[in-house]
């Protein structure tokens, strides 16, 4: 934790002087991450921050050391395995789709102040280098710490891409020889606010249903939920987490970027090359706490995603109900709030929290 006080406000300012010298914000992560791959000998006392024993948390039988992990966003595998190391208890990795893509044209990050603090919008359109590639460097994973479950978010075009994808994915993890007995698994991402046939699910829930049907018939052993909107309205929230509830070991992740315009959230309207993006950060806390106690009471698990920067923030998500908390814009701007906020997680406040079986 020491170090943890010391690296973080370093790791701070040295974000805000990048961004004097950069105008675009992606060129900053860039650099950062750039930076972080190469300190050599330095990486396990830069990076490494032991986990309190008694955070452990269960999504059906998968442990995770820590309740918090990575919501999926980052596509540099070494990059997610360095921020594990600060304390995450898993992470999901970014969206994969069936072919490569290069995403929407720069700029399209940027930061942004609301009264509840710093965020970012991001018009990324879900850039990857596609299934094939995700297949043929499935070792490259396995660096991670074994004892942190993988989450493999998938994306599609249409309904046969999405299962396409999945499939593909699970036959190939299944015949691989470490990957058969590593702790992973599926999040469904319906819910993409940058892609223009990204959230067809979320308006037809039959085609969710289907899905699910189709995939679990294939593989019921393996743990699978989809990645909701924070857009949805309640109504329409209830009728998915209904859906997922009837399927054996399956969970729902609640929250995603909130799409705004440029105009909206006061910036000019070719600050995104598309005009707007993906909301993330601390303005989308209580929205994800609202969903958390809405769907809590169907007792699936839950991994709420969405604003979540504190201590104060995982607790009281964990007591509405959540069983894993995603973080994604807290991490980018500084990882040490990792072991900051797992420093603080102390019993009997903060619990582990086991998913219903």
């Amino acid at each position: 934790m020491k170090r943890a006080t010391i690296f973080s406000p370093c790791y701070k300012l040295s974000r805000t002087i990048l961004s004097r010298f950069y105008k675009d914000y992606e060129s900053v992560i860039l650099l950062g991450h750039t930076l972080l791959k190469n300190l050599g000998p330095l990486e396990h006392l830069i990076t490494s921050f032991k986990i309190p024993g008694h955070l452990e948390t269960s999504l059906h039988h998968l442990k995770f050391p820590s309740p918090l992990i990575l919501a999926a966003f980052e596509g540099d595998n070494e990059i997610v395995r360095l921020w594990t190391q600060f304390g995450l208890g898993g992470a999901t990795l970014k969206t994969i789709l069936r072919d490569p893509r290069p995403g929407n044209p720069r700029p399209r990050i940027k930061r942004i102040w609301t009264s509840e603090g710093e965020g970012l919008i991001n018009a990324m359109g879900l850039p990857g280098k596609g299934l094939s590639h995700t297949l043929s460097h499935l070792n490259e994973l396995l660096q991670f710490p074994a004892s942190k479950p993988i989450g493999f978010s998938i994306g599609g075009q249409s309904m046969d891409e999405y299962e396409y994808n999945i499939l593909q994915l699970i036959k190939t993890l299944k015949a691989h020889p470490q990957w058969a007995i590593r702790p992973y698994f599926i999040e469904i991402n319906i819910s993409c606010p940058n892609t223009p046939d990204g959230q067809d699910m979320q308006a037809h829930p039959e085609l969710l249903t289907h899905l699910l049907r189709n995939l679990k018939l294939q593989y019921p052993d393996i743990i699978m939920g989809p990645k909701v909107s924070p857009d949805l309205s309640n109504d329409s929230l209830l009728i998915l987490a209904e859906i997922v509830a009837t399927f054996p070991l399956t969970f729902i992740t609640l929250g995603n970027a909130k799409f705004q315009k440029c105009q909206e959230i006061g910036l000019p309207q070719n600050a995104l090359s598309i005009g707007g993006g993906g909301l993330t950060g601390p303005s989308l806390f209580n929205r994800t706490l609202e969903m958390t106690t809405l769907i809590a009471p169907l007792k699936i698990p839950i991994i709420a995603t969405g604003g979540v920067s504190s201590a104060k923030q995982v607790q009281e998500l964990q007591t509405a109900g959540a069983t894993l908390i995603g973080m994604a814009t807290a991490v980018v701007q500084n990882p040490y709030c990792i072991p900051e906020i797992l420093a603080t997680l102390e019993e009997p406040k903060c619990t582990a929290h086991h998913s219903p079986e």
